[in-house]
């Protein structure tokens, strides 16, 4: 927590937070990119919220999570003045070369280089520290209390606890409480609304937009966990449909690794399936196996989506070594990350993985 107090107390990070304040607030027509998970969501929320304008586009990023051209469609559609990027990866040469707006780009990934003067670009790792886009965000939104729970939900779904934690627990007693973070995720009401929001985003771009119009809709976490509201109830629909086929999978996992208890990595793949579901598994396994490698996958036609987590690896190494030569794609942070590949090169990736856990990890 201290370390995120000296990170805004910057002058860089003042006059650079300063700088992306004024641009938000001379836009007309701001059109959003955001990153398909809890702290993607909850970042464009924060800003969503704050700013005046009538009409805020904004275009959910699935799979691959970077902006380029797929997207000029939407960019010459929606007309913006300016362009605002959360928790993504990348911008692409493609993208910026059909483009000629302002861009905020807000992330915590990498840090990437910045490929344009027409950037603004956030990221604490440029510091030495890593914190969630949603708490620089409410940092660039001025903490107001009534989006304090949609701030915490971000972090806590990042497995981060932020510094306005404290302040989160006296508003919501009955929510959360001071525990370990995977104790938050998983054993509290603040935990279930994560995963209520991590469900309702699920599915192709074109399912999960109308849900995010019913989540931008929300006042309070009350709303949502008591079915308050009709937008509530709708949420919770595809929560309950969703969560039903997570718990049956679950079950499988779970009496698979425990038949592989001396096992260090431990892989499970699954097809058939309507969800993505490997981050939700790959995240509780890792919490109730921390000593373990967690891969899991999901095979879809010839291509195999894998999520990674690990608690003494750096993963973004693991899978620049791994995913050397092959047709692919893979990245994230040090304990937690993805990757596709082909299904013909898992066993590959796999001896590849296995080499590298061998070597001296520096």
């Amino acid at each position: 927590m201290q370390k995120m107090k000296n990170f805004f107390e910057k002058e860089e990070v003042r006059k650079l937070i300063n700088k992306i304040k004024k641009e938000l607030g001379s836009a007309f027509r701001p059109l959003f990119f955001f990153h398909d998970d809890c702290d993607g969501i909850c970042s464009f929320l924060i800003l969503y919220k704050i700013l005046p304008q009538a009409e805020k586009p904004y275009v959910i990023v699935k799979s691959d999570p970077y902006v380029d051209k797929r997207f000029i469609g939407k960019l010459r559609y929606a007309n913006p003045d300016k362009i605002v990027i959360l928790d993504l990866a990348d911008i692409k040469q493609s993208f910026l070369e059909r483009s000629n707006q302002r861009i905020i780009w807000i992330d915590h990934h990498g840090p990437a280089e910045k490929k344009n003067d027409r950037i603004l670009y956030l990221n604490p790792r440029l510091h030495g520290c890593n914190y969630p886009v949603s708490a620089l965000c409410y940092e660039i939104a001025g903490k107001p209390e009534s989006l304090l729970w949609i701030a915490t939900i971000g972090c806590i779904a990042d497995w981060h606890v932020p510094d306005f934690f404290p302040l989160f627990l006296k508003k919501y007693p009955d929510l959360a409480e001071r525990k370990a973070i995977g104790d938050i995720i998983y054993k509290t009401k603040l935990g279930k609304i994560i995963r209520i929001f991590s469900f309702a985003l699920m599915g192709r771009s074109k399912e999960a937009y109308p849900y995010i119009e019913h989540i931008k809709k929300l006042q309070s976490p009350y709303e949502l966990l008591n079915a308050e509201t009709s937008h509530a109830r709708i949420i919770l629909k595809k929560y309950e449909k969703i969560n039903k086929e997570y718990q049956s999978l679950f079950a499988k996992v779970l009496k698979s690794i425990k038949k592989q208890k001396e096992k260090k990595l431990f892989l499970f793949t699954y097809s058939n399936a309507k969800y993505s579901l490997t981050k939700e598994l790959a995240n509780e396994l890792i919490y109730l196996f921390p000593e373990k490698i967690i891969i899991i996958g999901r095979e879809k036609n010839d291509e195999i989506s894998l999520s990674l987590r690990a608690r003494k690896l750096d993963l973004r190494k693991a899978l620049a070594y791994s995913l050397k030569g092959l047709w692919g794609y893979g990245g994230g942070h040090e304990c937690a990350a993805g990757a596709t590949i082909k299904k013909s090169d898992l066993s590959l990736f796999l001896k590849r993985i296995k080499t590298f856990i061998s070597q001296p990890q520096q």
